[in-house]
């Protein structure tokens, strides 16, 4: 492989690992919340282990939280991204319970129907 190659797909393997703690997962892992009992250090046990958002996770769910729902294509457009950096994010964001389709769709800029991304939590009126 070239250098270009190489370093793309370590960028590529970088984004589609979220990292918990000292563990590091594949963006397609399900994995759920640590199991706790009652106890202090359970807790702080099942807190280290819940997967922690990166920025752009945490830019999507806040546009997404104040916007009462967006689509991805709609996301492109506010954080500036491609949408082959946005599918990823709401992907992962779904995957780990922060966010729900809501049933809905809306246009895109091209006239497809795309589904509307809703915080879990949020009622799809």
């Amino acid at each position: 492989m070239t250098g270009v190659q190489t370093h793309f797909f370590d960028v590529f393997d970088e984004a589609e690992r979220l990292t918990v703690g000292e563990r590091s997962f594949a963006a397609d892992d399900r994995s759920t919340a640590a199991p706790r009992n009652q106890s202090d250090t359970s807790a702080a046990a099942a807190e280290a282990a819940a997967p922690k958002l990166t920025a752009r996770m945490q830019t999507a769910l806040q546009l997404i939280r104040e916007r009462d729902g967006a689509t991805n294509d709609e996301l492109t457009d506010l954080m500036g991204l491609p949408i082959q950096s946005i599918c990823p994010v709401t992907n992962r964001l779904f995957q780990i319970g922060k966010i729900r389709d809501s049933g809905r769709t809306r246009p895109t800029r091209t006239g497809s129907p795309a589904k509307e991304w809703i915080a879990t939590g949020v009622s799809a009126e």
